[in-house]
């Protein structure tokens, strides 16, 4: 018989509720590149910070894991890593429009949830969409050698 303590009851439901956020945010990952891309605006403009965050996290708390301390309890690098792969998926994320919504670089907002677009100058756009938990609304900085074709592309959609 194993015996356990509530430590380590604490650490497993915290890595485990981890792995599902992970999870859940790999499913929204893939549920925006669904649809047919119209047009695409290109990656993240700070992707790289995205990587180094995950790369570091993911080091460190490799790091920590292998040397165990009295000090920090196992999960915390275990959440560490377990941080650093939405923040690689973040990385890869990209602004583009498709067939099922606006790809916000790591999530879809489909057609039906846009209320309003509209722009401000010199190229942001702002948005806003119907949503009951989170804020539905969001601005993004268009990359000015895009933002006539995204412009229309959108027109196109909508």
């Amino acid at each position: 018989m194993v015996d356990t303590t509530f430590k380590e009851h604490l650490e497993l439901g915290v890595c485990t509720v981890g792995l599902i956020l992970f999870g859940l945010s790999l499913l929204r990952h893939f549920r925006s590149t669904r649809g047919q891309l119209i047009y695409d605006a290109g990656p993240h403009p700070q992707r790289w910070l995205f990587l180094r965050t995950a790369v570091l996290n993911g080091l460190l708390g490799v790091t920590f894991l292998l040397r165990s301390s009295p000090v920090m309890p196992d999960a915390v690098p275990i959440l560490m890593i377990i941080f650093s792969l939405p923040m690689a998926l973040m990385a890869s994320g990209r602004l583009q429009v498709r067939s099922s919504g606006l790809r916000v670089y790591w999530a879809l907002v489909s057609w039906e949830r846009l209320e309003n677009i509209s722009w401000l100058e010199p190229s942001t756009l702002v948005y806003r969409c119907k949503s009951q938990f989170l804020p539905g609304e969001g601005a993004l900085l268009i990359p000015a050698e895009h933002k006539v074709e995204f412009e229309q592309a959108l027109s196109r959609k909508r």
